[in-house]
């Protein structure tokens, strides 16, 4: 199945989102995954997420991409895609991906209209 994306983002300025805030391999934080972690590095869906919004003392680290978005509504105005299910896909793509830059760009190029 093919999916569109929103708020202006094409395939292009997805993958340029990518590889601005992920340096390719995954974001952790300890064991766990993080949307950010201490260096910087940045999970899928946190390359989405504005930078201001980490400058608080928010912790967000225990939260599905789903919960995150139900918790943080306005954050939908930055995501590259509407339904929950496919902003999870496309998570779950990086999160067992090896080389994290290489996978998820084959799925947007497989995947993403636009």
């Amino acid at each position: 199945m093919k999916y569109h994306t929103i708020n202006g983002w094409t395939k292009e300025k997805m993958k340029a989102q990518i590889r601005k805030y992920n340096n390719g391999t995954l974001a952790r934080e300890g064991f766990s995954c993080a949307y950010k972690n201490e260096v910087g590095n940045r999970c899928a869906i946190g390359c989405f997420i504005p930078d201001a919004f980490f400058e608080g003392p928010i912790n967000i680290y225990d939260l599905s991409v789903v919960g995150l978005l139900n918790r943080y509504p306005f954050l939908y105005t930055y995501m590259p895609f509407e339904e929950n299910k496919v902003l999870t896909e496309f998570q779950n793509i990086h999160d067992k991906a090896i080389q994290t830059h290489e996978e998820l760009f084959k799925w947007i190029d497989e995947n993403v209209i636009g």
